[in-house]
């Protein structure tokens, strides 16, 4: 068997002769037996470091393997009247050990219409179950689901909202019927508004046909959020009703060709969609503030002014750790637990981190206070 390598070169029009100890070479392909390649590969450089290639494939197979029995793929079964059974295939993320999923589909009304005539789920093994309708939830457009068999397969989950821009993640569905579908890309842009959903995550990853409903990962492998749809599919579904076209300075002939620019609504907003299926499980710690990212101008001892960001409270929660603490909206966050919190992923962090009783940092208007706070209580 042969193994191929393709290099890409710089040629020397003035040298017929390729220099032997530099990688400008005039070669375009070289095939090396494979049981050989392994043993070349060590004794010859490379354009690009195979350690670093090799530890991030090696990172991308482990978070597939964690997040992929997590993914299930929904058949809603159309009944329309004079016609003949339709199948719907879209995907579903598992949100507990014990069968609960969440679906993009606002079920309870097929149902009373009269055209859906049954629900199945299809784990990551090619099993497939019935389901049942449970709640749903009209301003996401999404729905719960139990299927008893869908048993111990809850992936672990962090806080879509505490994602900063430019993180990385992961997201996987079942688009056109490829199953486990995986895409790596970048969060574009936090708090966007689509009708009544509002703090949405948008992202670079695609979301094609039976991807909505899909989920949405960290590099840790950390579900943070579930598909929600992409902006061209957005405008196709909905003709002319795009409401934030006029933002973007897009009309809506253009956002049907827009590329790259999805949206995804954040797990913790799945789980308060459906509070009473999750009583006994706090899924994340919270403080109970609104935040806010501002830039600060420093200008110290005559040097060029700089800046720095921070984060000051919109609101706080009544009864909340914040609010029983005394911190106050229009404070600045400056530490949690003796961390820097100059972001939200630094804040969320420190907030998983901290221990039930801490310390939070705060400035307002000119003078600092430490403030002790109690997560528990």
């Amino acid at each position: 068997m042969i193994g191929t390598l393709a290099l890409s070169m710089i040629l020397f029009a003035q040298d017929p002769k390729p220099p032997e100890s530099q990688l400008e070479a005039e070669i375009l392909v070289v095939e090396v037996p494979s049981p050989l390649a392994g043993e070349w590969r060590a004794k010859h450089q490379t354009l690009l470091p195979m350690g670093g290639l090799e530890q991030l494939e090696k990172e991308l197979i482990e978070l597939y393997a964690v997040l992929r029995p997590s993914l299930v793929e929904v058949h809603f079964q159309i009944s329309l009247a004079g016609e003949k059974e339709h199948l719907l295939v879209t995907s579903g993320v598992v949100l507990d050990n014990y069968g609960l999923v969440v679906v993009p589909i606002v079920v309870g009304e097929h149902q009373r219409e009269g055209v859906l005539s049954g629900i199945s789920v299809v784990r990551v093994d090619g099993a497939e179950f019935d389901a049942e309708f449970l709640a749903q939830d009209s301003t996401y457009g999404i729905s719960l689901l139990r299927s008893d068999e869908l048993r111990g397969l809850a992936p672990k989950f962090w806080k879509g909202t505490w994602m900063q821009e430019g993180s990385t993640v992961i997201s996987m569905g079942n688009g056109f019927g490829f199953q486990s579908s995986m895409n790596l890309g970048l969060v574009a842009g936090r708090g966007r508004i689509i009708e009544d959903a509002v703090g949405l995550l948008q992202i670079t990853n695609p979301i094609n046909l039976a991807d909505n409903g899909g989920l949405l990962a960290n590099r840790r492998g950390e579900v943070i959020g579930v598909l929600m749809t992409s902006l061209a599919d957005l405008v196709h579904r909905r003709e002319g009703e795009y409401p934030d076209q006029q933002q973007i300075g897009l009309g809506v002939s253009e956002a049907k060709r827009a590329e790259g620019v999805s949206f995804a609504i954040p797990i913790e907003h799945v789980f308060h969609a459906f509070a009473e299926y999750f009583p006994a499980k706090d899924k994340i710690r919270l403080m109970g503030v609104m935040v806010s990212s501002e830039i600060r101008v420093v200008e110290e001892n005559g040097q060029e002014p700089s800046y720095v960001w921070q984060l000051r409270l919109t609101s706080v929660e009544p009864g909340s750790p914040a609010d029983r603490a005394g911190v106050m909206p229009n404070d600045v966050v400056l530490k949690l637990n003796g961390v820097v919190t100059s972001n939200l992923q630094d804040l969320g962090q420190a907030i998983h981190d901290a221990p039930a009783s801490t310390v939070v940092t705060v400035l307002r208007g000119s003078k600092v206070y430490d403030l002790p706070i109690d997560f528990d209580s």
